[in-house]
């Protein structure tokens, strides 16, 4: 699907400002205003003058030249004063929970597309927001005061959000760096793994999960056949570590065999256990998975 078709008229402005366009490619106001005067992005005016760029064209001028969006949520982001500030990360996390608990599919997603845009990256959101939010839930369903369905479907509701931050992010431009990943049999948690994939591709990855609960077989031929040049795994539950050890041994060895880097990360990661893994980093936070995909991407 191409990239314009991946926005959303209800969710999305449609035109970006110059400045906008700069801030998501991560050049110069001036360099754009260039492209424009070339003629490599076509414009329209406000009443007033002032250009706009239609952020379908900045999509298509990102993905045929090669471009990285270094920060896309600038371009869904009314640069209009808004009526209220935006929302702070514990207010975000204060009305995600009462929504998710409420079983408020609509204000689910409004306020974690709310978060994005006021944090500017998928990494912040789920650093700051997601994360904290899930925890919590997990404590309560330990203490009894949340159920295993309220959990499993707010799990679904966050899915469904972060399936309208998918759209929004351009098609990966010819070249891009691949990524792949999953949890290996015996964790069910998919939320992770999902915001990893939307972590590398917003960082210009053409990045793809592979699901949950899979063998270290499976992981291990999709890096062969894929040959990614990142590969994670996300530990969000540990059945028996001596078989996570062995199966991690098995994608570290085909990550090794094809030159990927293989990151790990999860909650379910204690020290003990990592002692028994090899592998390229180990990132407690999606914001050390985008630190270390940018730095392996220079």
């Amino acid at each position: 699907m191409a990239a314009e078709q991946h926005l959303s008229a209800k969710s999305f402005i449609i035109d970006a400002s110059p400045k906008q366009v700069a801030a998501a490619l991560g050049v110069s106001e001036s360099s754009v205003k260039r492209w424009c005067d070339r003629g490599h992005l076509a414009t329209s005016r406000t009443p007033g003058g002032h250009r706009r760029v239609a952020v379908a064209d900045v999509l298509r001028f990102a993905r045929d030249r090669g471009h990285v969006l270094r920060a896309p949520s600038a371009l869904f982001v009314d640069e209009e004063p808004s009526r209220s500030p935006s929302p702070t990360a514990a207010a975000a996390r204060r009305t995600l929970m009462h929504a998710l608990l409420a079983d408020d599919a609509e204000r689910v997603a409004a306020t974690i597309l709310d978060a994005w845009r006021a944090r500017g990256s998928v990494h912040a959101l789920s650093d700051e927001v997601i994360t904290p939010v899930f925890a919590e839930i997990g404590e309560r369903w330990e203490r009894g005061t949340v159920d295993v369905y309220e959990e499993r479907r707010a799990c679904e509701l966050v899915h469904r959000a972060l399936r309208e931050i998918d759209r929004a992010l351009p098609v990966p431009g010819r070249g891009a760096p691949r990524a792949i990943g999953g949890t290996l049999e015996g964790d069910p948690f998919s939320l992770p793994t999902a915001l990893a994939e939307l972590v590398l591709r917003e960082r210009g990855y053409d990045a793809s999960s592979l699901g949950t609960w899979l063998p270290a077989e499976t992981i291990a031929h999709a890096v062969s056949a894929r040959r990614p040049r990142l590969v994670w795994l996300s530990v969000g539950h540990v059945v028996d570590a001596r078989r996570l050890a062995a199966g991690h041994a098995r994608v570290e060895e085909a990550a090794r065999t094809v030159g990927a880097s293989l990151v790990v990360g999860g909650r379910a990661l204690e020290p003990a256990v990592r002692k028994q893994l090899r592998y390229a980093a180990f990132c407690d936070a999606m914001g050390h998975l985008a630190s270390f995909a940018d730095a392996l991407h220079a």
